[in-house]
């Protein structure tokens, strides 16, 4: 079906007029969600397919590799720009000090429980690489990959992303709220404060002869700015919308070739030691990824593809994290079948744990609204939740 360019420059300036609210669900931004986690237990998965790709004329190791970057890059901007949006309210309200507690308790209330959970499983089960296992204090502190690159094994290798995430959730806030509160716009400066310091970064830490995918892509202090695209993308709808649907509309065909840009330097090794595969790489496929997501959180799809595309949006945190050991057993105890035994193990544990101890635990959440007693109130319940799942986990 054909939509007008006047019709898609009205429907992304009603995007910039009534942004999302808090805990609303979107289904064209469930669409990008769900199409991101795929990419990534797709490109993990890809080792179990065979030749396949070969029949198809591709090299195996670059088509995986490129469908995980893009995936994850899915994944910070999405994220920024929904993080964007709560704290551009945040804004709006004038938020105090409580307020900004309430985001990042939220947050945490969000990654946490999960992410320590499967630590523990991965610290526990003798099955998995004990090649890292040494450095568990850094996994507990979100320090594996914060200056240096990740240790070496795969034992938590999907964990590099959720440090910069981590991190990103308090630095974004703290330096909008306390550094920057002053400021007309501290929401939007902060993201560009972000984004300038990675730049100088990267231009600083990072050598043509290192390896880029562990030097420049999965290290936290060269991917600060990884989230700060979304999160001026929210901005921009926030400020100018009508602005942001005229050049939104106009670039869409420029931000596919600037995504193809990317990947096409990223995937080889020579081109993504380059001088603009380290520096501008990443950040142009931020900028592109962005430019999307306006148009695609106003997509309609039939009941009968809405509903796969919602419960695997609604279940892609748990999927992220509970995929990585399913693909490590597999590959060690499986040997017919590797595909559908990894996939189907990875959808059926993380469709259990994402509902019985990610959506009870998201129920706890206190509201963004400041009520008096709602935070300590819902971390008690949460501890209560945590404590009998580390007794199941350890039993």
């Amino acid at each position: 079906m054909r939509v007008s360019v006047a019709r898609a420059k009205r429907l992304i300036g009603e995007i910039g007029k009534r942004p999302l609210a808090i805990g609303q669900r979107n289904l064209g931004l469930d669409f990008v969600r769900s199409v991101a986690i795929l990419l990534v237990v797709f490109s993990h998965g890809l080792q179990f397919m065979g030749d396949w790709p070969a029949r198809l004329g591709l090299d195996g190791g670059k088509f995986g590799f490129s469908t995980g970057v893009l995936g994850v890059e899915i994944f910070f901007c999405l994220s920024g720009f929904l993080i964007g949006s709560i704290l551009l309210d945040l804004q709006a309200t004038r938020a105090q000090g409580n307020s900004v507690r309430i985001f990042m308790i939220r947050r945490w209330m969000r990654t946490l429980p999960l992410y320590y959970l499967t630590l523990l499983a991965l610290f526990l089960v003798p099955a998995f690489d004990p090649s890292a296992r040494h450095a568990v204090w850094r996994y507990l502190l979100f320090l594996q990959n914060f200056v240096t690159p990740m240790p070496d094994g795969n034992w938590f290798g999907t964990s590099w992303s959720l440090t910069i995430e981590e991190w990103s959730y308090v630095i974004l806030p703290v330096l909008a709220f306390r550094v920057l509160r002053n400021t007309r716009e501290p929401v939007a400066l902060a993201a560009v404060v972000l984004c300038v310091v990675a730049f100088a970064l990267r231009l600083a830490a990072t050598r043509s002869d290192a390896e880029w995918d562990l030097t420049v892509r999965k290290v936290m202090e060269t991917r600060v700015d990884a989230i700060a695209y979304g999160v001026l993308l929210a901005w921009q709808l926030r400020n100018g919308g009508e602005r942001a649907a005229r050049w939104l509309t106009m670039a869409a065909p420029i931000s596919l070739c600037a995504i193809g840009i990317s990947l096409w330097t990223v995937i080889d090794a020579h081109r993504a030691a380059s001088f603009f595969g380290r520096i501008f790489a990443l950040p142009l496929m931020a900028v592109a990824i962005c430019a999307f997501l306006p148009l695609l959180s106003k997509l309609r799809l039939p009941d009968a593809v809405a509903a796969p595309v919602r419960f695997v949006a609604k279940i892609s945190y748990s999927l992220y994290l509970v995929h990585w050991p399913c693909m490590m057993l597999t590959a060690a105890f499986v040997a017919s079948w590797q595909w559908t035994c990894y996939a189907a193990s990875a959808f059926a544990l993380a469709t259990v744990v994402s509902f019985s101890i990610e959506q009870p635990i998201m129920r706890l959440r206190p509201r963004q609204q400041d009520v008096p007693g709602q935070l300590s109130q819902a971390l008690s319940r949460l501890r209560r939740i945590l404590k009998g799942s580390l007794i199941s986990t350890v039993r």
